[in-house]
C-alpha cells in the first residue's frame, strides 16, 4: 500500500521509507475514521518525522519493478492502487546512517479520536478544542521526539527568512509573486516599483511603506 500510494505523485518515481514508529503517531484506523482500503494501516505523526527515525529508503521505478521481475499489469494495479493478488519483489533498501537507535524499543500510540475532527467525534468530544486535545497528547507521548509545547516540533523548524534591508531587497520581495498579486511580470513589477519610488519619495517621512501602499492602490488584485 505504501508503495502505491507514494507511486500517486510521481508518475515515473517515488521513495518509499521506513520510519520507526515512535508514540506521538496516531493509530488513524483505530480512531474513528472511515476506512476506505481495508488492507491500509495509516499513521499519523504528530508534530512531524524527525530524520533520525528513518531506518531505510529506497527509490522505486516502473522501469524498476519491471526489471524486478513484475509484469507490467501488475505494475499498472499499483499505480492504480488496485487490490494485489501477488508478491511484490524484495526492495533493496539504503540503511540510514543517523538512525538512532533509541528509538528501538518505542512504538505508536493507539487510536485517538479526540482528535479525528469529524462531526460524529466533534460531538463527544467537547471539553477542548482540537488545538487542547491535541496538546494534552503531545505532553504525554511527545517526549521521545524532543516536543517543547509547540508545533511542529522544534527540530523541524526552520528559521524565517531575514527582513529584507536594501531597497534592491525590498523590490524583490515584492514583486516575488507579482503576476499573482498584481498581474504583472517580474520585470514590469520592477519598472512600476521605480515608477513608486520615484513618486513618493518626493514626501515627508518617505520610507519603503510608502510603495508597498503606491503598487497595492495601483495594482493589487483584490
Amino acid at each position: 500500500m505504501g508503495v502505491s500510494f507514494a507511486l500517486q505523485n510521481e508518475k515515473t518515481s517515488a521513495w518509499v521509507y521506513k520510519i520507526h514508529s515512535t508514540p506521538n503517531m496516531i493509530d488513524l484506523n483505530d480512531s474513528g475514521f472511515e476506512i476506505r482500503y481495508k488492507k491500509e494501516e495509516e499513521f499519523s505523526a504528530l508534530g512531524g518525522v524527525l530524520y533520525d527515525q528513518i531506518e531505510a529508503w529506497v527509490e522505486v521505478t516502473y522501469n524498476g519493478l519491471r526489471k524486478a521481475g513484475m509484469k507490467s499489469g501488475n505494475v499498472d494495479k499499483l499505480f492504480n492502487v488496485e487490490p494485489i493478488d501477488f508478491e511484490l519483489p524484495a526492495f533493496n533498501f539504503t540503511t540510514n546512517p543517523d538512525y538512532n537507535h533509541k528509538y528501538d524499543d518505542l512504538s505508536a500510540s493507539p487510536g485517538q479520536p479526540q482528535l479525528a475532527g469529524d462531526s460524529a467525534n466533534l460531538a463527544k468530544y467537547k471539553e477542548k478544542s482540537l488545538e487542547g486535545y491535541a496538546i494534552e497528547f503531545m505532553e504525554k507521548n511527545g517526549k521521545p521526539v524532543g516536543w517543547d509545547g509547540k508545533f511542529p516540533l522544534s527540530a523541524l523548524q526552520t528559521d524565517a527568512p531575514p527582513e529584507p534591508t536594501t531597497p534592491k531587497e525590498k523590490e524583490t520581495q515584492l514583486c516575488a509573486n507579482s503576476h499573482a498579486d498584481f498581474r504583472l511580470a517580474k520585470a514590469e513589477c520592477r519598472t512600476q516599483v521605480a515608477q513608486c519610488v520615484f513618486d513618493e519619495s518626493k514626501k515627508p517621512n518617505f520610507d519603503w511603506s510608502f510603495v508597498t501602499a503606491c503598487m497595492d492602490a495601483k495594482w493589487r488584485i483584490v
